[in-house]
């Protein structure tokens, strides 16, 4: 019996329960690092970090490059700073955008949702706890600045980006970079979930302008009173 069919019977009791085994990492995970290797990327551009949690997972799926997370909320960029250790992962106190600039963003009761943009009812009522509590000022820079400053092949750099709804202002300081960039990752809305941000459909043919093709998806947000799907993650290969 091959390690497939032994968790399938495991899981055949386990799921009378309701627990479930998967296996580790993830199709989608082993994907995802199959795709950087190919493309010999060695650089994770981190964008919308939190306290890590995407740059932790990539690490422990097997990515041996170096990751730099950038977090913009003061709270959340504490912790992300303790976690990362300096030599392979480094944090960055700064948002990315479509121009060098201040800006506030709002901070929500569950960190996550936070977003320089304003939160829509629907997102509410579905998360309860993505609700804003207090806002701060906070920095932005672009993702060509940034490459050029720090002298950072564009051609070995995946760039993952996770901004709610500010997923286009990203692309948009990300324009010369987006010639060379390989891989590319972001969160994507199927409905209105933030003031102004631009929907799947829309933002899927602006990626291809820039010569990707969608290759995978990953379901995010979704309203569990209805179970439609209302965020993903999107993998884009040029």
């Amino acid at each position: 019996m091959n390690k497939q069919n032994i968790l399938e019977f495991i899981n055949y009791f386990l799921n009378k329960i309701n627990i479930s085994i998967k296996r580790f990492p993830s199709r989608e995970q082993r994907r995802l690092i199959k795709y950087l290797k190919i493309n010999n990327i060695n650089t994770v551009l981190d964008v919308g970090a939190n306290i890590g949690q995407f740059a932790k997972q990539l690490f422990l799926n097997g990515y041996k490059g170096t990751i730099i997370s950038f977090e913009p909320q003061s709270q959340a960029f504490k912790i992300l700073q303790k976690r990362t250790n300096k030599s392979t992962w480094f944090a960055v106190n700064s948002a990315l955008g479509e121009s060098a600039s201040t800006a506030i963003i709002n901070n929500a009761a569950n960190s996550v949702s936070s977003s320089i943009l304003p939160i829509l009812e629907q997102h509410i009522q579905v998360s309860k706890e993505s609700e804003y509590i207090n806002s701060e000022e906070i920095q932005i820079s672009t993702v060509d600045d940034y490459l050029q400053q720090n002298n950072i092949k564009a051609e070995n750099v995946f760039l993952k980006i996770d901004t709610q709804g500010y997923e286009n202002k990203v692309l948009n300081g990300a324009i010369i970079s987006l010639q060379k960039i390989k891989v590319l990752q972001l969160e994507m809305s199927l409905v209105p979930l933030y003031k102004g941000e631009l929907l799947f459909d829309e933002m899927k043919q602006k990626i291809e302008s820039y010569g990707f093709s969608l290759s995978a998806v990953e379901s995010g947000l979704a309203d569990e009173s209805t179970g439609k799907l209302l965020q993903m993650d999107a993998l884009f290969i040029k």
